[in-house]
């Protein structure tokens, strides 16, 4: 019987100790965790080895019960740049700008001042170029530029439609906009695009608990074209 109490006792405590320490313990260890990979994004980004850059933001947007702040999207921004990903770039630089809005007590960083001004002019710089396009073709068909762009980031801006073209036949989703040629011997021309009410469904995003700022990006009307 004693044996039994014994045994009951200490069942108890391991559940008490399931259900209380343990949600402090694990807050601490995101929140140092954390702090490790804001520090491992920004030695990467200062080499400009942004997979890793990329690998790290990753592995912070899973944890749980912390605040990433400003300078975390900011560095995620300019990896998804490095990458290629005009997408990821855009959602990240309006991310940057809620955590700047939000002040969480727990982000130290303190942002240049110039920084809401120069976020301001990249995403105009990115809608300035970008549109919205829903492609269709033949798988095994290619797309080029007829006049590929000066600017390295506008020229690799295609680059992912082209391989979607070349592999699937189809591509829906954002492209630099200019003139492609397909190896049909068809010709395009991609145009600039209003993107007010992407914009303001950022606004109305940035207003939610949870906000999804990902999905305004489908608000922006296709140009349609068959290849």
């Amino acid at each position: 019987m004693k044996t039994c109490r014994t045994v009951l006792y200490l069942l108890t405590l391991t559940l008490v100790a399931s259900l209380g320490a343990p949600a402090f313990a694990k807050g601490a260890v995101a929140q140092s965790e954390l702090i490790r990979l804001r520090g491992d994004m920004q030695k990467k980004a200062e080499r400009n080895i942004w997979k890793a850059v990329e690998r790290s933001y990753q592995k912070m947007r899973k944890l749980r019960g912390v605040t990433m702040c400003w300078n975390d999207y900011y560095l995620a921004s300019q990896a998804a740049r490095g990458l290629n990903h005009i997408p990821n770039t855009l959602v990240r630089l309006w991310s940057t700008q809620a955590a700047l809005e939000r002040s969480a007590p727990s982000c130290k960083a303190q942002p240049n001042p110039q920084l809401k001004g120069d976020l301001e002019n990249w995403i105009k710089d990115i809608q300035k170029h970008v549109a919205r396009v829903k492609l269709r073709g033949k798988r095994k068909m290619t797309l080029e530029w007829v006049s590929r762009p000066f600017n390295p980031t506008w020229a690799a801006g295609a680059d992912k439609a082209f391989e979607r073209i070349k592999t699937k036949g189809r591509y829906t989703g954002l492209i630099t906009a200019g003139e492609f040629k397909s190896s049909s011997g068809k010709t395009i021309s991609v145009k600039p695009v209003n993107w007010s009410r992407v914009n303001a469904c950022v606004t109305a995003e940035n207003k939610k608990r949870k906000p999804r700022r990902a999905r305004c990006i489908r608000k922006l009307k296709a140009q349609s074209f068959k290849l």
